[in-house]
């Protein structure tokens, strides 16, 4: 049976959605796009280079077996980062530099001045070393 690439990838994905949790699916694999099929090769999209990493390492064999039941013989799968240009840019965060005089300053509250609420008799000064126990 021959099937387009779109075809293939799509029974791959909704095999191997029933033998992975509902979570894991999402966010793993449900993001990939197969971008092309060759005699030996399915080269696939994935959002990031961590997916690639991460998809290959952890899933790789189990999409390998899918695709063997499905066509009946092996395919090596590529997994590739999307195009960086094409990505959505990644938002830039501004810093202001603070004033010159604006330090942050000492809590002035009433527990400024106020006597430490720690037990007096817990202090380094009476710290025996030894066997307590």
């Amino acid at each position: 049976m021959e099937f387009t690439a779109d075809e293939l990838w799509s029974r791959v994905l909704d095999t191997t959605r029933d033998k992975l949790q509902g979570q894991t699916y999402r966010t793993w694999l449900a993001a990939t796009t197969v971008v092309g099929v060759t005699d030996s090769e399915i080269l696939v999209e994935v959002p990031s280079e961590f997916h690639v990493e991460w998809i290959s390492l952890r899933y790789g064999p189990l999409l390998q077996d899918v695709v063997q039941q499905i066509l009946g013989r092996p395919l090596t799968l590529t997994f590739r980062c999307t195009d960086p240009a094409s990505a959505p840019p990644i938002p830039t965060i501004e810093v202001t530099p603070q004033a010159p005089g604006s330090t942050p300053r000492a809590p002035t509250g009433d527990r400024a001045g106020s006597p430490s609420t720690l037990n007096q008799r817990y202090a380094f000064e009476r710290f025996v070393v030894g066997n307590n126990n």
